[in-house]
């Protein structure tokens, strides 16, 4: 069995130290790898995950090879002119990665937000916080070639997986739409030809983990295979309340045949479904206001020292929940019901054909995904319902070229079709909003890429797409609006609002929505309904140039410039209910290398960006005086800074890896409005009342994005020790380190995650036969609890905050033949 040095993570110094380092005296004498790919070979299986086809080439003594498609051909990781970071099969398993959450304790550059079954990925201070299905994500998700349109889809996929790229940057011509932070893509292991082989992994842990997953590889006759994946998990909750927990199932089979040398076939269809009890959450701060002379002036922002598991119904959070008012209809919160419950489904059935042409590879690419979400949480003292139903088409054509040649070219046509029927119930006991809806996009783009070799170690890079957006949306929202008794008083002046239903029993509400009096006051609330009716057609060019020096045998030295958008929408509001698209443009310059006989790698990047009409939901007021959930366009931001990336092999059994990354990223310009609704909002930017008395104006100018650490990094060693018997034993460890960043979407101290290191540790025995392993692993050494999200009720005035998993430990066995 052929030893494995894989191991997640980089590292990083300076710039400039790679450019004066890379230089041919460094390199080994007899490596002539130049501009061309690397010689694929294959690779033993990694017993601790399946396989990890992705990995070629490397000798016990030197660095291992990773092939990567993310530039839509296979090549070498090192011979990619682009920023990536790649995270491979064995690593997941390994750190036990089962949710798109938790990329970002092995990826510096990335961060992540979920909520309930919604994922959302933030690439260097570039995302989206999206809840709901009629916005769309700034990082683009691709699964085995396929864009998943859906934040809320994106689970479900972290199995007999062979490799994940995060290409990092605006993907605007290969990508297309949505991808203004970047791409991240998941590759599943595919069928092999010829062979018959299999691997089972159980696993076992605290929170009652019970973990299975697994996959069989057959063959059928020379030329077909087929390969069945399957991933199995029931754990406990991470909160005293039972929330935070894990019930999901997800299988997949794929067939591939190769009827000809020419022509590779491939079909795949999936399945996964979501259980449990949901996300869980804590009150982290309780907001009083402070009053001057009867008028609130601003508010304190009091800890509520519960610790960070205690959930949100348990009793300590219930007593704290009986004890705010709801405003603005002023009375206590109730207790809370036992309301958390997943039940979300998703399948999917894709295709690939590549067929090998004299112009030319061939590769389409059809799909079919449907994902069903239905959603009870509790947050905050926010009783929510989600039903939201996607059906998603998409249809991929590329031709590209042979990598014979000074000329090499890609072309490609896409479609995209989705629809989505939801309805959405937002604390339904006092004032926010039910909506009711059908959106959709049609999705038609062009796109292309030319690399000309201008020597046989320059080449220069150019790329165009354009992209035509058509979307739709059908729906209603209703909100309450304040009404005075007393017409001509504000908020009567703006227009008197009539009732719409009498209650909402057809939804399983009982509560009465209309009319509500407010205590002590002349004033009633009644609902009000928005209805949005519209169409829209949005088109973008996008583009790319670059260049491309080997200035050394296995040194890289690369420029690119990137430009990407983020399409528009619609959402409920008695005014203008559209939104523009954001965009974005970036400069990057990197080099990558290879010293010592290919046992120290050295890769540096640093980058520039400008992101222009960002789009931000939140709060706001309409002309009716209704409180609405708005998306807008609020201003411009500079994200700028570097990455170092090193894996060093001292010696023939000992990896040591680093990825340091520095981020300097801030909003230019940032200001929008949120609505008076008596006092002041709650923010940490500056804050002003506008002249109309309505709203006030919130100036974030010069602020940091959310999820931007200045400094975030891994480290990591690996050590394998080969025993008298034959066997191995491999022993892990690793470190995540960030600054503090925001995660709140408010702005204010209370919603700052403070810095912290995370820490992973596993040890491993391999067997001389290499068909079994034993693993023991402790996650998260220090228990560290770090906030995935934190979110502002602000009809109670609290902020809950849901977390990254504690501390975790156990033992995985893996048997493979």
């Amino acid at each position: 069995m052929k030893r494995k040095f894989t191991f997640l993570s980089s590292v990083s110094l300076i710039g400039p130290i790679a450019v004066a380092l890379a230089t041919p005296a460094w390199a080994s004498s007899d490596d002539t790898v130049t501009g061309s790919n690397v010689a694929e070979t294959q690779t033993a299986p990694d017993v601790t995950s399946g396989e990890s086809a992705d990995e070629t080439g490397a000798s016990a003594s030197s660095l291992q090879e990773i092939i990567v498609t993310a530039q839509r051909r296979e090549e070498n990781l090192q011979r990619a002119a682009i920023a990536i970071s790649v995270v491979t099969g064995g690593d997941l398993a390994r750190q036990g990665i089962s949710q798109p959450n938790q990329l970002q304790a092995v990826v510096p550059s990335l961060q992540t937000r979920t909520g309930g079954s919604y994922s959302n990925f933030f690439i260097r201070g570039v995302g989206a916080t999206v809840t709901n299905g009629y916005t769309d994500p700034a990082v683009a998700f691709n699964y085995d070639g396929i864009y998943i349109s859906r934040p809320s889809a994106l689970n479900g996929y972290f199995y007999d997986v062979q490799r994940v790229e995060v290409l990092k940057g605006p993907q605007g011509t290969l990508y297309g739409r949505n991808a203004t932070g970047g791409a991240v893509n998941v590759l599943s292991n595919l069928p092999k030809l010829g062979e018959l082989s299999g691997s089972l992994t159980g696993e076992v842990g605290n929170y009652d983990l019970v973990h299975v997953d697994g996959h069989i590889n057959v063959p059928i006759g020379n030329n077909s295979a087929l390969r069945l994946s399957s991933n199995w998990i029931n754990r406990s909750g991470y909160y005293r309340d039972g929330t935070g927990d894990e019930v999901s199932r997800a299988a997949r089979l794929q067939f591939l045949t190769e009827p000809t040398e020419d022509l590779k076939i491939r079909l795949s269809t999936d399945y996964y479904h979501q259980g449990g009890n949901g996300q869980g959450s804590t009150i982290s701060t309780v907001i009083n206001p402070v009053t001057s002379n009867g008028v609130v002036t601003g508010y304190s922002y009091d800890p509520t020292n519960l610790a960070p598991n205690t959930g949100i119904r348990s009793r300590e959070t219930q007593a704290i929940l009986g004890t705010r008012f709801l405003l603005p209809t002023r009375v206590f919160n109730p207790a809370e019901p036992d309301y958390n419950t997943l039940d979300n489904t998703f399948w999917g059935v894709n295709a690939q054909v590549d067929w090998r042409t004299p112009i030319g590879t061939l590769t389409v690419l059809p799909a079919y995904r449907r994902s069903k979400l239905n959603i009870r949480e509790t947050d905050g003292g926010n009783p929510t319902r989600i039903n939201e139903l996607s059906k998603q088409t998409s249809l991929e054509l590329r031709l590209a070229s042979d990598s014979d040649g000074p000329l090499k070219y890609l072309a490609g046509l896409y479609y995209l079709k989705e629809d989505i029927d939801a309805r959405y119930i937002f604390n339904f006991r006092n004032v926010s909003p039910y909506q009711d809806l059908k959106t959709g996009v049609k999705s038609y783009a062009a796109f292309g890429r030319l690399t000309y070799e201008l020597s046989d170690s320059f080449r220069l890079t150019g790329g165009l797409r354009y992209t035509n957006d058509k979307r739709y949306m059908d729906g209603d929202g209703l909100v309450l609006v304040a009404i005075c008794t007393e017409p001509g008083t504000a908020p009567c002046a703006n227009g008197v609002a009539v009732p719409i239903f009498e209650n909402l029993s057809d939804l399983g509400i009982s509560q009465p929505y209309a009319p509500t009096p407010i205590p002590g006051t002349s004033t009633v609330l009644l609902p009000k309904l928005n209805s949005v009716n519209g169409k829209s057609s949005e088109s973008a060019v996008t583009w790319r140039v670059g260049a491309e020096w080997d200035i050394g045998p296995r040194s890289l030295l690369y420029a690119s410039y990137e430009t990407g958008f983020r399409s528009g929408g619609f959402f409920f509001t008695a005014d203008d209910p559209t939104f523009k698209p954001e965009k974005i443009g970036a400069l990057t310059i990197g080099s990558k290398n290879r010293f010592f006989d290919n046992r120290l790698q050295l890769n540096v990047e640093l980058f520039y960006w400008k992101y222009r009409d960002q789009q931000v939901s939140h709060i706001s007021t309409d002309s009716t005086g209704g409180s609405v959930f708005i998306t807008e366009n609020v201003g411009r931001s500079t994200n700028k800074g570097f990455e170092v990336e090193t894996r060093f092999l001292p010696f023939k059994n000992t990896l040591l890896s680093a990825d340091v990354q520095y981020l300097d990223a801030k909003f230019n310009e940032f200001t929008y409005n949120a609505p008076n609704s008596g006092s002041p909002p709650v923010n940490g930017c500056a804050s002003s009342l506008a002249s109309n008395s309505v709203t006030y104006l919130i100036d974030c100018s010069g602020g940091a994005p959310l999820r931007a650490p200045k400094w975030s990094m891994n480290f990591g060693i690996e050590q394998t020790i080969a025993l008298m018997n034959g066997a191995d034993l491999v022993a892990n460890l690793s470190t995540h380190y960030q600054t503090s960043s925001l995660v709140g979407t408010e702005f204010i101290a209370a919603e700052m995650q403070k810095s912290y290191w995370m820490s992973n540790a596993s040890i491993t025995y391999k067997s001389s036969e290499g068909n079994w392993s034993l693993t023991a692993f402790l996650n998260n050494i220090e228990n560290t609890y770090v906030s995935n999200s934190i979110r502002l009720n602000s009809s109670n005035k609290i902020l809950s905050t849901s977390y990254m998993p504690p501390r975790t430990y156990g033992l995985r066995a893996t048997v493979s033949f």
